[in-house]
């Protein structure tokens, strides 16, 4: 009982900490008036980019054409970024917005310029309020009118539920995210979609660790879009001590990764928007699973005339 008594205090007191803080982040960093648009489609389809992606084209694109469709990071690279003409375009990474010509970051060069050059339709590209002056905004608002930068505030919001809630409602904070896919579910849950899908959300990064015998940590990226044969283990490397980051704080950062959807998923009850994962593939366990039925392959008419 006492017990019991000392963890409902420090799960308050916790809360009540972290609600503060959050407030005082969201008054010092937050900025108003950053409304997203409105959904153009009651469902809305998130293209996550694993590899199991592959197989949601190849089963489910005439379903993927009829939503409302999410692209996140290096989508457009890809061979179909062009045939899908994502509506949306979701970045979160510092990189992005940090990145400028003769950069060492060739693969965020070929990214941006991707977006950039091959997008002739109408998209809204989401970019973090800290990236507004980027070199990537720049050159949208120079080259391409095609593209619509949608402001957002990543300002991390945390403690009492009832302030969480009220916080993302008003578009001044946002879950933590480690992933981009959880930032994108984020912002479509405030835009009016009565159901959104997962695609391509493995999330399976666990399955790609090595450690060598010298305890470097490794890890192999692998994309949708990526030819496996190609892709080897390349060491994490901690941003902040530059050095090689140990197990410990890589599963932390895969803890914190899942968490968000089970945040997310409050946050979409409470907003009553369904969401379902419809990956080939996924690790995560917040969201129902679904399994869309498969496109039938096109039967010829046998009744047809012969040719001759």
């Amino acid at each position: 009982m006492i017990e019991r008594i000392f963890k409902t205090l420090e799960q308050f007191l916790g809360e009540l900490t972290a609600s503060v803080v959050s407030v005082l982040k969201v008054l010092a960093r937050s900025r108003v008036g950053m409304a997203s648009p409105p959904c153009q489609r009651p469902v809305c389809s998130l293209l996550g980019n694993g590899p199991s992606l592959n197989d949601s084209l190849q089963d489910h694109i005439g379903f993927l054409q009829q939503s409302e469709l999410v692209a996140v990071n290096g989508f457009s690279l890809s061979a179909v970024y062009a045939l899908l003409r994502p509506q949306n375009y979701v970045l979160l990474d510092p990189a992005f917005f940090q990145y400028k010509p003769g950069s060492s970051r060739d693969d965020v060069g070929r990214m941006l310029d991707a977006i950039l050059t091959q997008t002739t339709w109408p998209m809204n590209l989401y970019v973090p309020w800290r990236g507004r002056n980027s070199w990537l905004v720049q050159q949208i608002r120079a080259t391409n009118p095609q593209i619509a930068p949608v402001f957002y505030n990543y300002v991390i919001a945390r403690g009492f539920r009832w302030l969480r809630h009220g916080l993302f409602r008003a578009g001044l904070g946002m879950p933590q995210c480690e992933n981009v896919l959880a930032a994108a579910l984020f912002l479509m849950l405030g835009r009016g979609f009565e159901t959104i899908y997962l695609f391509g959300a493995d999330h399976s990064w666990h399955e790609q660790i090595r450690l060598a015998g010298s305890n470097e940590l490794s890890i192999r990226q692998l994309h949708f879009y990526d030819s496996t044969q190609t892709i080897v283990h390349q060491p994490v490397i901690n941003p902040i001590t530059k050095q090689t980051a140990r197990m410990a704080s890589q599963f932390l950062s895969f803890y914190r990764a899942f968490y968000s959807y089970e945040i997310l998923k409050q946050y979409a009850v409470s907003r009553q928007v369904v969401v379902l994962n419809a990956s080939a593939k996924s690790y995560i366990d917040a969201f129902e699973n679904v399994v869309l039925p498969a496109a039938k392959p096109e039967v010829p008419n046998t009744d047809a005339a012969p040719i001759v």
